[in-house]
């Protein structure tokens, strides 16, 4: 995760050969509001929905895409 002037970014990468689909997101604390939406600023997925934000501005357990494929690269931002 990233932020800056008010922006939040996430960085998916896969380097493996393998596809992974048994991940979770979590932050314990952060900077997002719970009306914030994903947007794909880098690769191509059907994204899910925003992560459930709690009181911290933090999130557990997100999983923005299903599955990454091998050596894919995913940015994904945040916006109110």
């Amino acid at each position: 995760m990233r932020s800056a002037d008010g922006e939040q970014i996430r960085v998916l990468i896969n380097l493996g050969s393998k596809p992974v689909s048994d991940y979770r997101l979590s932050l314990e604390s952060g900077l997002l509001k719970p009306s914030a939406r994903p947007a794909l600023l880098l690769g191509e997925a059907d994204l899910s929905a925003g992560p459930a934000v709690n009181a911290t501005g933090g999130f557990a357990g997100y999983q923005p895409i299903a599955e990454l494929p091998p050596q894919s690269s995913y940015v994904i931002q945040f916006a109110p």
